[in-house]
């Protein structure tokens, strides 16, 4: 991914300077992104975000959204950063907890931090994790509110596949908006679904060896600018066309 983040900057590089008078096309706003994790590190954050908040309510621990609680915010933002390196984060940190060995998420600071990123007027909101069907009626009810509300903004979402094998996957916040979530399950190096993943349904998810996508364009990536955008544009299209 590293590699990938590399060419295409260079990418990036090598066209201004082979078109000095050439005016540069500005995009029209920088992609901004909201992650709702457990927080980041910023002592090991190589870019820098925009904006953060903490929906933590813990008593006498109360943990800073750059403080992560289980390590994995941080690795979510260094993703985000290696997809899109020009991208603007959001941080909105979960209150979350350990029960049982296991993470445990608050779905009232989950809804609480999609209603922030809608009104940050993010494109896309990254939720890398899974929650049960909240019990409480007026919790879920808040929880299918916020997400309709990122839904009726056309915000792209993306989330995680449960990890409780191949049963029916009734986790939020997937099954609160099927039809407009992006969902990620975990897949072999050969393509096929992993079997913790929580789905029976076989259409519903897509595998395929992205990596072994990137790998093959980047080891034949030409380095002049011309053809290496050509190149580049024709990985997308072949990302789009497998996902």
């Amino acid at each position: 991914m590293d590699s990938f983040t590399s060419l295409v900057l260079e990418a990036e590089s090598n066209f201004l300077q082979a078109n000095p008078d050439e005016p540069a096309v500005p995009l029209e706003e920088p992609i901004r992104v909201a992650l709702i994790d457990d927080g980041i590190d910023i002592t090991r954050l190589k870019h820098k975000h925009n904006k953060e908040q903490s929906f933590c309510n813990r008593d006498g621990n109360v943990a800073p959204y750059y403080i992560s609680s289980f390590g994995h915010g941080p690795a979510m933002a260094s993703q985000i950063y290696r997809i899109c390196p020009r991208a603007q984060l959001y941080v909105l940190k979960l209150d979350d907890h350990l029960h049982g060995g296991k993470r445990q998420i608050e779905p009232l600071s989950a809804a609480q931090a999609i209603c922030e990123a809608v009104a940050k007027d993010v494109h896309i909101i990254s939720m890398p994790w899974t929650i049960p069907r909240p019990d409480d009626s007026r919790t879920r009810e808040i929880l299918e509110a916020a997400i309709s509300e990122a839904r009726q903004k056309k915000i792209l979402m993306f989330c995680s596949a449960s990890d409780g094998g191949p049963i029916e996957d009734t986790g939020f916040p997937w099954a609160a908006a099927k039809s407009n979530i992006f969902r990620i399950g975990a897949a072999t190096d050969k393509g096929m679904a992993n079997p913790d993943v929580g789905t029976t349904e076989e259409s519903d998810h897509k595998y395929l060896e992205v990596w072994t996508i990137f790998e093959e364009y980047i080891s034949n990536m030409s380095h002049t600018t011309d053809e290496m955008i050509d190149q580049i544009a024709n990985l997308g299209d072949e990302l789009c066309r497998n996902i």
